[in-house]
């Protein structure tokens, strides 16, 4: 290809700046206005839908049938439950079947964050583990059991915990 005949876009390429100035004459100030307080694309959010499911290759299961399945699990004897999302990220419950602990993981290595009850002094025990181990915690790292059950609910459909539930974060 000889240096006088070069690809047509390439002239585009440095024309653009040109055209874009071009445009926004012609669309005039207010449209140009506008235009200005809408975010760039690299700042906009796009929600991504996550779902949770018990185990994998389980079905993923709804907030409510989240904590009906949790409801089930409990009476049974089952204190444990996990949750693991499409996104990698894991909720944990374990209940003495009074209180639990709910904790929120971003992946595997995560130290993660953990529901919690400020101002609650004393211990709970008998939150029995998959493995059968027996752990106790203090209550002001573990929530009533009623409002676990609401902050599962809420990071099922929202992705974060409610915003009037006390949070710790353990990273």
């Amino acid at each position: 290809m000889s240096s006088s005949r070069r690809p047509s876009h390439r002239r585009a390429w440095r024309t653009l700046p040109r055209r874009r100035a071009d445009a926004r004459r012609r669309l005039g100030k207010a449209a140009a206005e506008s235009a200005a307080h809408r975010l760039p694309l690299r700042e906009m959010v796009v929600p991504v839908i996550e779902k949770w499911a018990f185990s994998e290759g389980a079905p993923p299961v709804s907030a409510e049938e989240a904590v009906d399945e949790l409801g089930r699990r409990i009476a049974d004897g089952e204190l444990e439950s996990w949750l693991t999302s499409s996104l990698g990220r894991s909720l944990a419950v374990v209940t003495n079947t009074e209180r639990a602990m709910v904790m929120l993981l971003d992946g595997e290595d995560d130290p993660g964050e953990h529901a919690s009850d400020p101002g609650a002094e004393d211990w709970s025990d008998g939150f029995i583990l998959e493995n059968g181990q027996s752990d106790e915690y203090p209550d002001e790292d573990t929530v009533l059991l009623g409002e676990a059950f609401r902050i599962v609910r809420h990071i099922l459909t929202h992705g974060i915990p409610p915003t009037d539930a006390a949070w710790t974060a353990d990273r």
